[in-house]
């Protein structure tokens, strides 16, 4: 997520190009090839930050050095790595078809505010990218990945769709992202480790029914870092 400071555009200078109104492509703007759009598209350093903390997880949960690299811990990496990655660009891609208006003025190089992606061309890749994330999860449904994906992904749509649009209200929108940053991604995708790496681990043994709630319970790190990157995600939402 990320931290919308207004949710009013203010005036565009006379200069300001406003040709991608009603979701048009600016024609007379030299066109960057897609992959290069849908790239930019994606906000890159939420991709990345997404691509590494995965991985980080995978580790953390591991149980020694050569686990972390075994093949079922790389296999679980691998296949939690796409459909996350498909549900970020969902939730970016989301939010900025809700704020074009606003990004023309606060982020005049996006893609769409920069007249590079059309509105209809967005909405497909944002609906692409939730139903193939969805889909992925289903077809290995661990409980921490799915919950990793369908809470992400209603979160993010509350945070940026009408009539909810959390990101209007301040403390609506620190526990959305909190939420996420905290809790889903860290707790989620460590218990998806668990689950499908490293056999369900000790951690999760004292069940509580969840092997996300028996992992914020029973690992200290796993707990530590959904807490650390909680009050990291209330600090980006009070910036």
């Amino acid at each position: 997520f990320e931290n919308a400071t207004s949710t009013t555009p203010t005036p565009l200078s006379s200069s300001t190009n406003d040709n991608n109104i009603n979701g048009q492509v600016d024609v007379d703007k030299k066109q960057p090839p897609f992959p290069v759009v849908l790239w930019r598209f994606t906000r890159p350093h939420t991709i990345i930050g997404s691509a590494l903390a995965i991985p980080a997880l995978h580790m953390l949960a591991a149980p020694s050095l050569p686990a972390a690299f075994s093949k079922p811990a790389l296999a679980a990496m691998g296949y939690a790595l796409l459909p996350a990655l498909l549900m970020n660009l969902y939730i970016t891609g989301l939010n900025q078809i809700t704020d074009v208006e606003i990004d023309k003025v606060n982020k005049p190089n996006l893609p769409m505010a920069a007249g590079l992606l059309s509105q209809k061309r967005a909405i497909v890749i944002v609906v692409a990218s939730l139903l193939a994330s969805l889909g992925l999860g289903a077809a290995r449904p661990t409980e921490g990945l799915n919950a990793a994906l369908w809470l992400s992904g209603i979160l993010g749509t509350v945070y940026s769709l009408k009539p909810f649009r959390f990101k209007r209200f301040p403390i609506l929108a620190a526990f959305c992202i909190v939420s996420v940053r905290g809790f889903v991604i860290n707790a989620s995708f460590f218990a998806h480790s668990v689950a499908a790496a490293y056999g369900g681990l000790d951690v999760a043994t004292a069940s509580t029914g969840s092997v996300i709630l028996d992992c914020l319970r029973n690992s200290r790190a796993c707990f530590l870092s959904s807490l650390f990157f909680g009050v990291f995600g209330l600090v980006i939402a009070l910036m």
